[in-house]
């Protein structure tokens, strides 16, 4: 027996040997033989390493210890280990069906991993095959099976040759050697019948056996059993045979007339009643028994008719047909779990970095809109929509069949209309209200709710035709403000001191409009003042109303909140009273609401515009400084349709500064102080800052150019200015102009707080490292 043997081929049809280059697939069958996998694996590889082209194939048949996991562990080792693994346990016919099927090599041996058969007695079968056999079985020579096994096996071999004509190997044993085309045939015969020995010379395989060592087990469990002995031995005898049925039909033959005749002697009284009930009992057994026997070859032809399959495989590393797959091929995919509703938060920016913050604190999972990826919420949120917050048909798309537990946004009037309509299609618990959208985001709406709620009003046109709204306009006294009528930030927003810049002013607001739509108001003179309120259960639940610090230039720009007010408290409370009839007109039964109001000289009360939503400019912190109100929170309960309420402690004086670039060109941030060293200052109650060194910033003209803020408080109103220069200092916000040069400028000092800029520029004579 010397390993060169199988590097030959044999020509199928005239037996000759060639000498082309040819491998072998050892087929182990395993089930629940976990200990035996790396000992077989060894002794395989041991014994037909001098194969050269050798495969180890496993075939796992469902086992239910740790047969598979050591399999793969192997695997993992050895390439040449490739496996076959079961959905269930389908009997080891159905594993030496799939050993032949998915061998890879043209020739196979078909081991047990038991090695009750020594592997390196392959070689003796791998000679005999050279001389120009299809199928070598190994005969054990000194069997070491239980007696039961060894006599009934050799029995049912004699009566299947002897009495039944059915050609079987005598000894032939699952131990083999066979080319793997001539073992794909036999095991493919269409036929429910499982057994190799009696299948091989069916097909013409030529076959002869060797006699070859046998060994007892070392390890594992036999997996023997009678019933299967037994149910093996019917299988073959009654399924390759018709003769136990044509003994049947003979003794039928035989049986019947003798039956008849007997009757008619026992009729006449020739023969004794026992003898006659002796002979009809045992022509009914014989007609029962020929009754099962009929029924078994009718369950054969049933069984060899109707298609099935041998096996199911649940795992492989072969190529396997997919009709062979439990899953029929196809890809695994994970099963559907319960979908995880999503917060939708419209808005990305600054203002929102709260409600991302909030939601994160809570667990909510959320999903971020905005146009724009470099927006600060994004890195907070859990996923990204880059699309408008104006375009609440592609989100509402983006989102379909997901479970949206609520919608929000805050300190932005554009995406209300979304607000409005997502919570509609996704029925949330707090469902904006349609009346607040269109108060909120056309101006000439509100001026007419305004009016009809009994709310002071003054002159103002609107249109989408400047020249008209020129003409009309011209009959107002100046100054007059123009905006756009559907935009917010004070974008488009300028202040006219005369009828000469009236035209560029509607043209330029006219550009901010998404709907093309220029308002021209009255301006009136006064104390400007924001009254932020949160209705629940249509009464005001909190409030809170703001002195604002507005840039002198012409765009109102707001440089910051000092709360609370210092009002007269019948003023405050005529405030909070129109604030609350505003809201009812809006349908605003529960939520916020803010209103910028002129407080003229004379004591009238004009509210210029509303938003149905939580002010911006880093009012959560603000309230929370000035009473420790959590409005952020509030919001969240309210749109997720939990129970929210407020208890405020007594009013603390605090200011909200803007922070800004100091420059009227595009700059770049040079350098920032240290923001826990600001947040340590007693007076300081919050920073936040969204910029950085080397961030390029661009001049303070829109609200969305802001670069943060900073609130601070005191004991007292007067105190407010000190505690922010101070804070400020500490902060040193340093922006330089595009492009940053070593020439240096003189340092720019804030003359007074109120109008202080939120950090250095540099220039010509001042130094920064950059």
């Amino acid at each position: 027996m010397t390993g060169p043997v199988i590097n030959t081929a044999i020509n199928t049809v005239t037996g000759a040997v060639n000498s082309t280059a040819t491998g072998l697939t050892a087929i182990i069958p395993c089930y629940n033989e976990g200990a035996q996998v790396e000992v077989a694996h060894a002794a395989v590889c041991a014994a037909l390493d001098p194969v050269g082209d050798l495969e180890v194939l496993f075939v796992d048949d469902g086992s239910s210890d740790d047969t598979l996991a050591r399999i793969k562990a192997v695997a993992a080792r050895d390439p040449r280990v490739r496996y076959v693994s079961f959905a269930r346990n389908f009997g080891l016919p159905a594993a030496v069906t799939a050993g032949f099927r998915y061998a890879g090599k043209p020739w196979a041996v078909q081991l047990d991993a038991d090695l009750q058969f020594p592997a390196e007695e392959t070689w003796a079968l791998l000679d005999k095959a050279a001389e120009g056999y299809d199928v070598v079985f190994g005969v054990r020579r000194d069997r070491k099976d239980n007696w039961l096994r060894r006599v009934g096996a050799a029995g049912t071999h004699r009566v299947a040759r002897g009495l039944l004509g059915i050609e079987v190997p005598q000894g032939a044993s699952s131990f083999r050697v066979v080319r793997t085309a001539v073992g794909r045939t036999i095991v493919d015969l269409p036929t429910a019948n499982s057994h190799f020995v009696a299948k091989a010379p069916q097909v013409g395989a030529r076959y002869t056996s060797v006699p070859v060592a046998h060994r007892d087990r070392t390890a594992g469990t036999s997996k023997f059993r009678f019933g299967r002995l037994a149910g093996d031995a019917f299988e073959l005898l009654l399924g390759f045979s018709w003769r136990p049925l044509n003994v049947m039909y003979g003794v039928a033959g035989v049986a019947a007339p003798a039956a008849l005749l007997l009757a008619l002697l026992g009729v006449f009284g020739l023969v004794a009643p026992s003898v006659v009930l002796a002979v009809a009992t045992l022509v009914t057994a014989l007609g029962l028994a020929s009754t099962a026997l009929v029924g078994r070859y009718l369950h054969r032809r049933m069984q060899d008719a109707r298609p099935r399959r041998h096996y199911y495989v649940r795992e492989a590393t072969v190529d396997v047909d997919p009709a062979d797959m439990v899953d029929g091929g196809a890809a695994p995919v994970p099963p559907p779990t319960r979908a995880e509703p999503v917060l939708v938060v419209l808005g990305a920016g600054e203002e929102q970095v709260v409600l991302y913050r909030e939601a994160r604190r809570r667990g909510l999972r959320t999903v971020a809109v905005d146009m724009r990826a470099d927006r600060p919420g994004i890195a907070l949120a859990d996923e990204f929509l880059p699309l408008s917050t104006t375009d609440h048909g592609a989100i509402a798309a983006a989102l379909a069949g997901r479970p949206v537990a609520g919608v929000v946004s805050t300190a932005a009037d554009t995406c209300l209309e979304s607000w409005q309509v997502l919570s509609e299609r996704f029925a949330t618990p707090w469902r904006y209200p349609a009346a607040a959208v269109a108060a909120s985001m056309d101006k000439s709406a509100f001026h007419r709710l305004a009016a009809a709620a009994g709310v002071a009003t003054y002159r103002w046109a609107q249109s989408d035709d400047l020249a008209e709204l020129a003409a009309t306009a011209a009959d107002f006294r100046f100054p007059v403000v123009v905006k756009p009528t559907d935009a917010s930030g004070c974008r488009g927003v300028l202040r006219v001191d005369g009828r000469a810049d009236l035209g560029a002013a509607l043209a330029n607001a006219a550009a901010f409009s998404p709907s093309g739509q220029v308002i021209v108001e009255e301006f009136l003179a006064g104390r400007n003042f924001t009254v932020n309120v949160f209705l629940r259960g249509g009464a005001v639940g909190w409030s809170l109303i703001t002195e604002k610090r507005i840039d002198p230039g012409p765009r109102f720009l707001i440089l910051g909140h000092q709360a609370p007010a210092v009002l007269d408290p019948a003023v405050e409370r005529a405030l909070l009273d129109e604030a609350a009839a505003l809201c009812a007109a809006m349908d605003l039964s529960d939520g916020p609401a803010n209103f910028d109001v002129v407080l003229s000289p004379d004591g009238t009360r004009f509210v210029l515009e509303v938003g149905a939503r939580l002010s911006g400019n880093g009012l959560p912190g603000l309230a929370a400084a000035v009473s420790g109100v959590d409005v952020v929170g509030a919001l969240l309960d309210m749109v997720l349709g939990e129970p929210f309420g407020f208890d405020p402690a007594p009013a603390r004086p605090t200011l909200l500064h803007v922070l800004t670039s100091p420059l009227d060109v595009p700059g770049e941030v040079v350098a920032v102080g240290d923001l826990d060293a600001v947040r340590a200052l007693p007076s300081v109650a919050g920073v936040d800052l969204f910029v950085g060194p080397g961030d390029r910033v661009l001049p303070f003209t829109e609200a969305g150019r802001k670069l943060g803020w900073l609130v601070v408080s005191a004991d007292e109103p007067a105190g407010l200015d000190a505690a922010l220069a101070g804070a400020l200092a500490v902060l040193d916000l340093v922006v330089a102009p595009e492009p940053v040069t070593p020439a240096t400028v003189a340092v720019v000092v804030p003359a007074q707080a109120v109008d202080a800029p939120s950090g250095r520029a540099l220039g010509a004579g001042d130094k920064a490292a950059v």
